[in-house]
């Protein structure tokens, strides 16, 4: 990570920023520091304004007013965006491409790559320590369709993994995924987290990746309502537990659909 004065620059930097979709905005007035090594959980109800946050970061969403950062850079001139891996809250795999494992993580590989390249040997090796960190190594040529809700969801993580970002992105990582298979991708992002790698999850039950939070954030309404330690009331909390949680008045955030590209087979990735 750059440093400035001694100082480490944010990886996100966000200042008096409202982020929304055409005339409406979203998220409103938002001052919000994400720094190397950390592992925030953005916490709130539905509609409270979490995904589009998100979706600033990602530059998916209008920034309306304020600034963003990323690395130092201002979000309108930072071009790098193989340095933030995002991981979806759905899938968007379809029987009519049984794509594998292989074929969905390599994929990853194409902010590295650019449109006129073919998979080498370090985009290869890429692919299998990102499968391999996510524990599915004996999966490479299994069609994800055939996976589980959590082995899915530990494929999108290792997609992301597969452009060796220097943050990760992910909406509702657990979000619809079963409690051992919970278990098993809290797991990953532990060892995600013990070796530094920078976080910023988008959550409203934040139960499983307790050990790993090192600072929770608070949406209600599209303001910040809380920025600070994660508080024992907001583990496990359903929106109506958020909703009235100690210094964590807010309510979460949009309905929207993902903006998620689709899982299809690119003929530069190979097998």
């Amino acid at each position: 990570m750059n440093a400035t004065g001694g100082q480490l620059t944010p990886v996100v930097r966000l200042r008096h920023a409202s982020i929304g979709y055409g005339d409406l905005a979203v998220v409103r007035d938002l001052d919000f520091d994400l720094m190397p090594g950390e592992v925030v959980a953005v916490l709130g109800a539905n509609g409270s304004g979490k995904s589009t946050l998100v979706r600033g970061i990602l530059g998916l969403a209008q920034l309306q007013g304020g600034t963003l950062e990323l690395f130092g850079i201002q979000a309108n001139r930072f071009h790098d965006r193989a340095r933030i891996g995002y991981v979806p809250q759905r899938h968007t795999a379809g029987s009519a491409l049984p794509s594998t494992v292989r074929e969905v993580v390599s994929s990853g590989r194409l902010p590295r790559l650019g449109w006129f390249h073919r998979l080498g040997a370090t985009d290869r090796a890429a692919v299998e320590r990102a499968v391999e960190t996510v524990g599915l190594s004996d999966r490479m040529k299994t069609p994800v369709g055939e996976l589980s809700g959590g082995q899915q969801r530990r494929v999108l993580i290792a997609r992301a993994l597969a452009s060796e970002p220097d943050v990760l992105v992910m909406d509702e990582p657990t979000a619809g995924v079963d409690v051992s298979h919970q278990r098993s991708l809290a797991a990953t992002l532990r060892r995600l987290a013990d070796h530094r790698v920078t976080m910023l999850v988008v959550s409203h039950e934040i139960g499983p990746l307790v050990p790993m939070v090192t600072r929770a954030v608070v949406l209600q309404e599209g303001r910040k309502r809380y920025d600070g330690p994660l508080l024992s009331s907001m583990v496990g909390a359903s929106d109506a537990v958020l909703e009235g949680a100690e210094h964590a008045h807010h309510p979460d955030e949009d309905h929207e659909d993902d903006v998620t590209p689709g899982w299809v087979a690119d003929p530069r990735l190979g097998g």
